[in-house]
C-alpha cells in the first residue's frame, strides 16, 4: 500500500479528507470513487497490525430520492433536490404529495426543498439525504424542517442556499429526530403511531391518520434570527419553545386525554364537511340537515330555521338564484378541540358559471363539530346568536376591483336573525389595520321595522365612497381598511373580530370574520 496510507491508516478523518481531494481534482463518477475507496482499504488489508482501526462499512449511494411533501394535507408544488456540489434537480409534487428523483449523477448528501400550498396556507420545507440512511424515501414536512435546523443550528433555507451539507450527516439528524420524536411522544401515542417511528423516513398516506394525523395538530414555527424554534399543539393550544443550538431539552408537548377522540373527530369532520359541500340547497335538502347538529346555529339561524330555508329553495324557480355555484373544500386548520367540540378554519372555493362575482375563495373561521347523541359527527356550525357582520375587499369608489383592490370594506347591517338586536348597545371592531384598542360602534334599533337598525362607527368622517356623479356618500356603517390582497392569497387572510355589547356593558359575544377574496372572472 502507498506510504501515505500507513502513515495516515485508512480509517483516519484525514485519510477521508485527503481522498475526497484526490477525487476533486480528478472527478470519477460516484460509482468508480467507491470502487477506489474499496480497493485502498483491500490493499491495506493482510498484515498483523492487530491495533489497526477496521475500515468503515462500505456505504451504496443512493441512485433514487422519493418521499412524501406533506403538511398534514399533501403539498402541492415544486420540489427542487440539491447536492453540495450546487447540481440541482426540480419536479411537480404529485397530488398525494409524491415525489421521486434520479440521483445517479450527484453526490450525497443532498437538501430538499419543497414550496406550495397546503391547507390554504403557503410553505417551504426541507428535508436531508443522506447516503448512510440506506433508504431512499424521505418525507419533507414541518418535522423534517425543524429536525435539519437542530442538525445545522440555523435557518435550513439559509443552510439550503450555502450550497456547503458538509454538516449533514446521518449520525446527528438520526439523533435530531429522536430528540424530536420524544418532544411529541404524547401525540404521536394518541395517534397510535408505533415507537418505531422515524419521523424523517417513515411511508406515510395523507389520509388524517396516525403520522399525517400528527401533522395536522403539531404545528412548527422557527425564529432563524433568534434562533429558537416553537412546537404548538393545535388541539389545545399547549406550546414549547427550544433553541436552534445546543442541547435540547426533554420537555414533551402536552397532549390532552381526549386527544385520540380530537385526532379522530379532524378526519371525520373533514369529510362531513366536504360531504356538505358537494350537496345541492336545491335538491338535497333532507340529506343536508342529515349532516347539522341538533344545536346547530349559524349567525342566529337554527336548524329549524335551515329547514324552512330549505324548503324554499326545494319549491322555488326564481332565476335570481346561480344553480350553477359548486363549492369545495380547499383546505382547513384545526383551532382547538374542547369538551368534545372540535374548532376548524375552513378554506373553500366557489365557483360559478353564472356570475363572476359569485367567484370567491372563501375563508370561515370557528366552524364547529360534535357528536350527536348516537355518537356521529355533525356540523353544528358558528353558534353565533347573530350576523352583524361583513368583511369585503372593495375600492371604496364605483370602480369594480378583483385582484387589485386596495381597500377592505368592514360593514355593520343592521339586520339579524333573531331578536339580539333588542339588547345590544354597541360593538368594537378589532383586527389588522385598526387602531390597538378597536373602533366602536354604536348601534340604534329601527323604530319601525322589526330586527332593523343602525350602526354608527366613531370615526364617521373617514368613511365615505365615490357616487357615480362624482360625489361622496358618507357611510357611517363601514370602515375602509387598507388592504394587502398579495397575502390573503396566499393564505395569510386577515381576522376580524366584532364584540357585541349589551346595554349593561356585557358581552354578549364575539363574531370572527375574514374578507371574502374574489377571483378573476372569466373573459
Amino acid at each position: 500500500m502507498p506510504a501515505l496510507a500507513k502513515r495516515l491508516g485508512t480509517g483516519s478523518a484525514l485519510f477521508s479528507k485527503s481522498l475526497e481531494k484526490y477525487s476533486m481534482l480528478f472527478p470519477m463518477t460516484r460509482a468508480s470513487l467507491l470502487l477506489a475507496t474499496m480497493l485502498a482499504l483491500s490493499a491495506c488489508g493482510g498484515g498483523g497490525d492487530s491495533g489497526q482501526t477496521p475500515p468503515p462499512v462500505a456505504v451504496t449511494p443512493l441512485t433514487t430520492v422519493s418521499g412524501i411533501a406533506a403538511a398534514g394535507a399533501p403539498l402541492q408544488g415544486t420540489i427542487i433536490i440539491k447536492d453540495g456540489f450546487n447540481n440541482l434537480k426540480a419536479t411537480g409534487i404529485k397530488a398525494d404529495g409524491s415525489f421521486s428523483f434520479d440521483v445517479s449523477q450527484m453526490k450525497a448528501p443532498f437538501m430538499l426543498r419543497a414550496q406550495g400550498d397546503a391547507n390554504g396556507t403557503s410553505y417551504v420545507l426541507h428535508a436531508a439525504a443522506t447516503d448512510a440512511d440506506g433508504n431512499g424515501h424521505f418525507n419533507v414536512t414541518p418535522l423534517s424542517e425543524l429536525i435539519v435546523a437542530r442538525a445545522v443550528g440555523q435557518s435550513p433555507a439559509q443552510f439550503y442556499a450555502a450550497a456547503n451539507f458538509s454538516q449533514l450527516g446521518k449520525t446527528q439528524l438520526d439523533q435530531q429526530e429522536a430528540a424530536l420524536q420524544a418532544r411529541i411522544q404524547p401525540l404521536l401515542d394518541a395517534a397510535k403511531v408505533p415507537s418505531s417511528v422515524d419521523l424523517r423516513r417513515q411511508v406515510f398516506a395523507a389520509d388524517l391518520t396516525g403520522l399525517d394525523a400528527v401533522l395536522e395538530a403539531v404545528e412548527v414555527s422557527i425564529d432563524a434570527d433568534n434562533k429558537q424554534f416553537t412546537l404548538r399543539n393545535r388541539l389545545n393550544g399547549a406550546t414549547l419553545s427550544d433553541g436552534l443550538q445546543g442541547s435540547q431539552g426533554s420537555s414533551t408537548l402536552k397532549a390532552d386525554a381526549d386527544s385520540s377522540e380530537a385526532l379522530e373527530a379532524v378526519a371525520a369532520s373533514v369529510q362531513l364537511m366536504k360531504e356538505h359541500l358537494s350537496l345541492s340547497e336545491f335538491t338535497q335538502g333532507q340529506e343536508i340537515l342529515a349532516l347539522l347538529h341538533p344545536d346547530y346555529l349559524s349567525y342566529g339561524v337554527t336548524k329549524a330555521d335551515e329547514a324552512k330555508n330549505l324548503e324554499y329553495f326545494a319549491s322555488t324557480t326564481n332565476s335570481d338564484h346561480d344553480r350553477s355555484i359548486k363549492r369545495t373544500l380547499a383546505g382547513y386548520q384545526i383551532q382547538g378541540f374542547k369538551d368534545g367540540v372540535l374548532t376548524l378554519t375552513l378554506d373553500i372555493t366557489e365557483r360559478s358559471s353564472m356570475k363572476a362575482e359569485n367567484n370567491a375563495d372563501l375563508r370561515i373561521v370557528d366552524i364547529q363539530f360534535k357528536r350527536n347523541a348516537a355518537g356521529k359527527w355533525l356540523l353544528l356550525w358558528n353558534q353565533y346568536p347573530a350576523s352583524f357582520t361583513h368583511v369585503g375587499l372593495d375600492n371604496a369608489s364605483t370602480t369594480a376591483c378583483f385582484e387589485s383592490c386596495k381597500y377592505m370594506a368592514f360593514e355593520l347591517y343592521g339586520s339579524t336573525f333573531n331578536k339580539i338586536q333588542e339588547t345590544v348597545a354597541y360593538a368594537v371592531a378589532k383586527g389588522p389595520g385598526l387602531p390597538e384598542g378597536g373602533v366602536r360602534a354604536t348601534y340604534t334599533p329601527s323604530r319601525f321595522t322589526s330586527g332593523e337598525g343602525r350602526w354608527v362607527f366613531d370615526t364617521v368622517k373617514t368613511n365615505s365612497v365615490m357616487n357615480p356623479d362624482g360625489s361622496f356618500q358618507l357611510n357611517t356603517h363601514v370602515l375602509w381598511i387598507k388592504m394587502d390582497v398579495a397575502k390573503a392569497q396566499m393564505g395569510k387572510w386577515p381576522v376580524y373580530a366584532l364584540e357585541v355589547f349589551d346595554r349593561t356593558g356585557k358581552l354578549i359575544y364575539i363574531e370572527r370574520e375574514v374578507p371574502r377574496i374574489p377571483v378573476v372572472p372569466r373573459t
